[in-house]
């Protein structure tokens, strides 16, 4: 089996939470299906599905509205549920990234990791990444790398927005066959997910549109970064066999 996985892109530092000012959001779709297709090519006789985790589940969401049939399933890691709040953030968004689009917007960025921070039921910890994981190593790390933790700016802000509009509201699955594999994980307090409730949200509405093959697994005790969590080997044999029953014999 083949897994495409969609993470935040690495980019240059001067170019870090900067996804380009023509068209960033059809570039990064873009850049999925030329990945999806290059595999397809080098490996044409196995599933590829594909997962993404946190904006990379919104990009996945959104690459799955028109092709989904390219992929035998897909994992959505560390998603969400609708948000309003995109509705008001994104018009404003659209106008500072014209204006600076390579600025970071630092005022946005430490106000959205409060708000994250403040639904954790311990807040104890000091670290404003607090919300990502209760592996406090995996903080210390995230902390420590220079390409993790930037400030996105105007233009990065923008593209999340978009991608949160249109691949997160209620009709987003529309266009998708409704035998179509998906697995939703996420930390059952991670603050993205709404503490898993607005995960079970999103599965629950699929299944009241008929999706027959959509699969929820929540995880106690782990926040936003599953995959680096102390128990991460479970996510990682649970995401395996989700796999395995789906493509039985592959």
């Amino acid at each position: 089996m083949i897994i495409l996985v969609m993470v935040k892109p690495s980019k240059p530092k001067a170019d870090l939470g900067f996804f380009g000012e023509e068209h960033p959001v059809q570039s990064l779709l873009k850049d999925v299906i030329v990945m999806a297709d290059s595999l397809k090519v080098r490996h044409p006789d196995v599933p590829h599905f594909l997962m993404g985790h946190s904006m990379g589940s919104f990009i996945v969401r959104n690459v799955l509205k028109h092709h989904a049939h390219n992929f035998a399933g897909a994992i959505l890691m560390g998603s969400a549920d609708v948000n309003p709040l995109t509705k008001v953030l994104l018009p404003i968004n659209k106008v500072l990234a014209k204006v600076a689009p390579r600025q970071p917007n630092t005022v946005l960025a430490n106000t959205m990791n409060k708000v994250l921070n403040s639904q954790l039921k311990d807040r104890t910890a000091s670290s404003k990444f607090a919300w990502l994981s209760e592996n406090t190593a995996n903080i210390e790390a995230y902390e420590a790398d220079p390409k993790t933790g930037f400030d996105f700016t105007n233009n990065g802000f923008m593209t999340l927005f978009t991608l949160m509009d249109t691949g997160l509201n209620k009709g987003w699955a529309t266009t998708i066959a409704k035998n179509f594999p998906m697995l939703f994980i996420s930390g059952e307090d991670d603050p993205i997910g709404n503490m898993g409730r607005g995960i079970r949200r999103v599965v629950k509405r699929l299944h009241k549109q008929k999706f027959n093959h959509v699969d929820i697994q929540l995880y106690p005790n782990m926040r936003h970064e599953v995959l680096h969590e102390t128990d991460n080997q479970t996510v990682y044999q649970d995401i395996l066999a989700w796999i395995k029953n789906t493509t039985p014999g592959a």
